[in-house]
């Protein structure tokens, strides 16, 4: 289960997509997350390791969370970004940084039951 609320980092991360930085409680779309995004962070010391984990707690909707939990997307054994590196960078598009166990998956809403 995704905690609720979460343990207090001792890191702080930052997810952008393109030029947009998702904010806490933010609502995308499905065009603004098609694609890999660039995850930063801050306040993490040499030598540790990180484990990126991307989920969907409520898929495919709030209201009827059928596929709670879904997987986007599993990297292992991303290096702390190097402590002079200004933008703390940990994983953007094309990095060949880290172990992927799960591909990036975008979001892919399911279609209407409805027929037409």
């Amino acid at each position: 289960d995704v905690l609720n609320p979460a343990p207090h980092p001792t890191v702080e991360v930052r997810v952008s997509y393109g030029g947009t930085t998702v904010q806490p409680g933010a609502v995308l779309g499905q065009a603004d997350v098609s694609s890999i995004p660039t995850v930063r962070v801050s306040g993490a010391t040499a030598g540790e390791w990180f484990a990126l984990a991307m989920v969907d707690p409520d898929a495919p909707s709030p209201d009827h969370p059928t596929a709670r939990e879904w997987l986007h997307w599993l990297v292992l054994n991303l290096p702390a970004p190097a402590p002079d590196a200004p933008d703390g960078v940990l994983f953007s598009p094309g990095s060949a940084q880290g172990t992927i166990l799960t591909e990036f998956r975008p979001a892919t809403p399911p279609r209407s039951e409805e027929r037409v």
